[in-house]
């Protein structure tokens, strides 16, 4: 039905037939592995943020930190690494 089909892609690299572009917003991504065909945005200047987050806002001080795991949590990661964090860190 469309001549033009675009994906997003996790980096895996593993892209189905009859795709055109591939969006990988990983910020690790490496245009090269992905077929010379394909129109390819990848890397951290395609990262997806909330506007909120997005701000760009110098501070003095830092006191914030944003840990983000993806779309979802299964195994509970953000309760271990915030728990690391804050044995590292000097309040």
């Amino acid at each position: 039905m469309n001549d033009k089909l675009i994906i997003f892609d996790d980096c895996k690299f593993q892209i189905p037939n009859n795709i055109t572009g591939v969006i990988n917003p990983n910020i690790y991504a490496d245009e090269s592995k992905y077929p010379k065909n394909l129109k390819v945005w990848a890397g951290k200047k395609y990262i997806i943020l909330r506007e909120e987050f997005n701000k760009k806002t110098k501070l003095q001080k830092r006191e914030n930190v944003f840990l983000c795991v993806g779309g979802s949590d299964p195994v509970n990661q953000i309760s271990k690494l915030t728990n690391i964090l804050l044995k590292n860190t000097l309040l």
